[in-house]
């Protein structure tokens, strides 16, 4: 990783499914250098251990580092229910087994919501001797935050989608505000028009006046719209821009 910074402000570090994307800012919090390493023939831990040490960015001392997850595992719990002594036993009845897994939690206070995810041990041991310090968030995490501000404005159901890395991830805000988050694996244009729909007839959503957003742009997400729009009359694109994330 090329920068002519001796100490770089701050680091965003996405772990991806075989390898990680890098996001260098200034001050200001613009962005000063974007990159992707991936790693396509190492088991996914393994891969993201080697861009990482491969990138260079262990090169030079940094004043803030966020390591991004988008892990499947996770569960949201309002500000009034969470209790960190109990968390673990709810997430292990909700979600799953957390063997080899690493339980944290991230407090999204202008959602009033905890998100509460798990990530690989190995991998965290990994980060631990890597950096001398770092924040861990879950992927959503930033993206409620930015899409429950704009709920603020707009206050009508929609329903966001989200597709990076195989993992679909489907957030539905209703009058009232947020109300629920789903993410699936997902590999296949119409394993995600399954997801999409099945949610959508789930939660109510009418065909006509609700509408909804796909927030990223690419071959996959054509795709996507163009057959979601056979059965939603108000559905489109909401690229986020990383900056607002």
């Amino acid at each position: 990783m090329d920068s002519a910074l001796d100490v770089y402000d701050s680091i965003t570090i996405r772990i991806l499914p075989n390898g990680v994307s890098f996001r260098i800012r200034d001050k200001a919090g613009k962005t000063l250098l974007s990159e992707k390493a991936e790693q396509a023939n190492l088991p996914p831990s393994e891969a993201v251990q080697e861009a990482i040490l491969l990138s260079g960015v262990l090169e030079k001392p940094c004043k803030k580092i966020k390591i991004v997850f988008p892990t499947p595992h996770f569960t949201l719990l309002p500000e009034d229910v969470f209790d960190a002594e109990t968390v673990e036993d709810y997430y292990k009845a909700v979600v799953g087994d957390l063997s080899g897994k690493l339980l944290l939690h991230r407090h999204l206070a202008e959602m009033r919501l905890y998100v509460v995810f798990a990530i690989d041990e190995a991998m965290h041991d990994f980060l631990l001797r890597s950096f001398i310090s770092f924040e861990v968030e879950h992927y959503l995490s930033s993206m409620l935050t930015f899409l429950g501000t704009r709920h603020l404005h707009t206050n009508k159901r929609a329903m966001y989608v989200s597709y990076e890395g195989e993992q679909l991830s489907i957030l539905m805000f209703k009058e009232g505000g947020f109300f629920s988050a789903n993410a699936f694996h997902c590999t296949s244009v119409n394993d995600a028009l399954y997801y999409i729909l099945a949610t959508w007839k789930q939660v109510q959503c009418d065909q006509i006046s609700d509408g909804l957003y796909i927030v990223e742009e690419g071959e996959f997400q054509e795709s996507l719209l163009r057959h979601l729009r056979r059965y939603i009359k108000q559905a489109f694109f909401l690229p986020i821009n990383n900056e607002d994330l």
